[in-house]
């Protein structure tokens, strides 16, 4: 293929290149009515560069990046699950929107997606969740590119730092709860609603979702056992709650000390006597093919353990009340129901458990985390009697 040639054509100047045969015929691209010799080679020089990388000229679109993801979710909202969806949904209004969604969709940079990672890692953003935005933007611009919006993905050559700079606002880390403070939480909540599900943070280490997405045929009374079969999540504002897989997958079941179960026991109990009190009043909720729980008679039932008298589902927004209890009435800060999962850890493996018995019954996705937590709470716990040390008369 010959390269670029510009000829004077009259009283003006043009540019023509060889484009690819056609039926075996010669063709060529061509533009003429060019002032100068360097205007013709300039706008030839783009020609052919765009020739040569999509076979056609591309034509900038002026829109912004907010229209742009909102076209790219409603024309791929088929291709993903209703849970899914209200993921990414609350990442683009969130996270991108507020961030980027302003800017024009072809003036998006590598630099600009890069600089809005760091700044989400800065304020604090976990590593995985930046990540998932970043594949997020990713799947969108490779989209933009089908639909002939751009010509390249700047996310391509973004990476999620993991460094924060002095002085940003790092996530405070999960504490471990002293037994002393322990006594103080259970028995703050002993006459409420969130006391077991308190107790199961504790005594057998779940996550908060997988917590409150104990079911009662997950509960083997007569071998002792508890089966984490999924989780519910709230995502954003979302009001409604949907069922999910544990994190990682993590479907595991493993033995509960006689303590937990006698909990569970007389929960059960309760359970059944307000079911008769509150009759045809009593909440229940059904599985709907999409994920979500809806409450009129469709769908799976589920007969939830953690409840209100009247059968409503502790949801999982609501535990933020009993964490502005505890950091301002108990004077315990930093505590959430993920600390109660890292103390089970550190006084399991402190007790003498096996490290890869603890790492199955927490569904970790491997030893190193499990060890990872314990030692941090170790090194937690020794500042901690450092500080006594140093306040002794």
């Amino acid at each position: 293929m010959a390269g670029l040639r510009v000829e004077k054509h009259g009283n003006t100047w043009r540019y023509r290149f060889d484009a690819a045969p056609v039926d075996g015929k010669r063709k060529r691209i061509g533009k003429s009515g060019f002032r100068t010799k360097g205007e013709a080679i300039k706008a030839g020089t783009e020609a052919m560069n765009e020739y040569l990388n999509a076979g056609s000229q591309f034509q900038i679109i002026e829109m912004s990046m907010a229209d742009f993801l909102d076209e790219w979710y409603e024309l791929n909202k088929g291709f993903f699950k209703p849970v899914t969806l209200v993921n990414y949904r609350y990442q683009i209004d969130h996270f991108i929107k507020p961030y980027i969604g302003a800017y024009y969709l072809n003036s998006i940079s590598p630099r600009t997606i890069q600089q809005f990672l760091n700044d989400l890692f800065q304020k604090g953003l976990a590593r995985s969740s930046i990540s998932n935005i970043k594949a997020r933007l990713n799947s969108a611009f490779d989209w933009g590119i089908q639909m002939e919006y751009v010509k390249n993905n700047p996310v391509k050559s973004c990476r999620v730092p993991s460094n924060r700079v002095e002085g940003s606002e790092k996530k405070q880390r999960h504490v471990y709860i002293s037994a002393e403070d322990r006594e103080k939480i259970f028995k703050r909540f002993e006459k409420t609603p969130y006391y077991l599900l308190l107790m199961i943070g504790y005594r057998a280490g779940l996550r908060a979702g997988e917590a409150l997405g104990l079911c009662w045929e997950d509960i083997d009374f007569h071998n002792g056992t508890l089966t984490v079969n999924r989780q519910v999540q709230q995502i954003g504002k979302e009001p409604r709650i949907f069922v999910t897989r544990p994190k990682y997958d993590s479907v595991r079941t493993f033995r509960i000390d006689s303590r937990l179960l006698s909990l569970l026991k007389r929960k059960q109990m309760d359970v059944m006597h307000q079911r008769t009190k509150y009759g045809e009043y009593y909440t229940n909720y059904y599985l709907q093919p999409d994920g979500y729980l809806e409450t009129e008679p469709e769908g799976k039932p589920m007969n939830f353990i953690n409840v209100r008298e009247n059968g409503k589902l502790l949801r999982p927004k609501s535990l933020f009340g009993v964490y502005t209890v505890v950091h301002n009435e108990l004077g315990i800060p930093y505590f959430d129901f993920h600390s109660l999962r890292k103390t089970h850890c550190t006084e399991m493996i402190a007790g003498g458990a096996n490290p890869k018995d603890v790492q199955a019954r927490l569904g970790h996705k491997n030893i190193t985390e499990t060890l990872n937590v314990y030692a941090e709470a170790t090194r937690e716990m020794e500042d901690q009697s450092i500080t006594v040390l140093e306040n002794m008369a």
